[in-house]
């Protein structure tokens, strides 16, 4: 047939928490006043790659470039656009990456701020003992007096 189950004893525990949570100070209150980092630096970095772009345009379009054939040139010149452009892309979005880090790490440190945190905690109840350990202490007690009795001659 099948094994018998092993009986399962009753306990109980009780877990009692008393809270402090901090109220609203002048830390706190500056933290969620604080404005938030901008998703990008657009303006400054459109700025920096309008340059870049008018430069290549300049070298790829002056004077002593004559002797490059106009197919040659323009395939030259995009590609160096391309270039650029791909930069662009690539640092604004590096830029909204760690503008969103850091608002994140702002989030995460006035949840912190406001994060209870337990003062005293108290556990009530009991555990009632294995039986397994209860019938081992009396199986070795009673082997233990049996010896005693044997090396005695009773």
């Amino acid at each position: 047939m099948g094994r018998a189950k092993p009986m399962k004893l009753p306990s109980e525990r009780n877990y009692q928490y008393e809270e402090w949570r901090p109220s609203d100070t002048p830390d706190i209150q500056a933290m969620r006043e604080m404005p938030t980092a901008p998703q990008t630096l657009a303006p400054a970095i459109g700025a920096q790659y309008d340059r870049a772009q008018e430069l290549s345009r300049q070298r790829w379009n002056n004077a002593y470039g004559g002797g490059v054939p106009e197919q040659a040139r323009q395939a030259l010149q995009q590609r160096e656009q391309r270039g650029l452009q791909q930069d662009y892309g690539a640092l604004t979005s590096q830029n909204a990456y760690d503008a969103n880090m850091a608002n994140f790490a702002r989030r995460m440190q006035l949840a912190e701020m406001t994060l209870g945190r337990p003062l005293n905690s108290r556990m009530t109840g009991y555990d009632s003992a294995p039986t397994q350990s209860i019938w081992g202490d009396i199986i070795k007690t009673g082997a233990q007096v049996a010896g005693a009795a044997a090396a005695a001659g009773v």
